[in-house]
């Protein structure tokens, strides 16, 4: 069986194991019972957002993909999935997302930066109000 975490309406399955065949059995089984409660309670799943991926430490296994489906549906495998905001990678060392967090800080300072200007710029209370809004 698998743990569940939610958060609003985000739903995460998280199986721990040593045997890829347990994860894959459980996810399906998990998923079953939660597409028979979704039916149930005149749900439907987002299968553009439902996918699944693998975390571990076998440089091996990196390729393997495993079987899970839903009404028949397979569930794409994506390798660094978006959480709560928060994008996931295989290790967990958050590099794909403090890159793309980065990205986002570089942006909105430059637009700072052309706001506030050298030799003219807006108000001092615009920029504030402005680089609040952006962090």
């Amino acid at each position: 069986m698998s743990t569940k975490l939610a958060y609003a309406d985000d739903l995460a399955l998280a199986f721990i194991g040593m045997d890829w065949a347990d994860a894959e059995n459980a996810m399906n089984r998990d998923l079953s019972t939660l597409q028979t409660y979704y039916h149930q309670n005149r749900l439907q799943l987002s299968e553009e957002k439902t996918m699944y991926t693998l975390y571990h430490l076998n440089t091996r296994d990196v390729g393997r993909r495993l079987n899970i489906s839903v009404d028949g549906k397979t569930i794409e495998f994506e390798p660094n999935p978006m959480y709560l905001g928060v994008k996931l990678d295989r290790l967990l060392t958050f590099k794909p997302h403090l890159t793309s967090v980065r990205q986002k800080v570089l942006s909105r300072c430059a637009l700072l930066n052309r706001l506030a200007g050298t030799g003219w710029g807006a108000f001092v209370s615009t920029v504030r109000t402005s680089s609040l809004a952006l962090v």
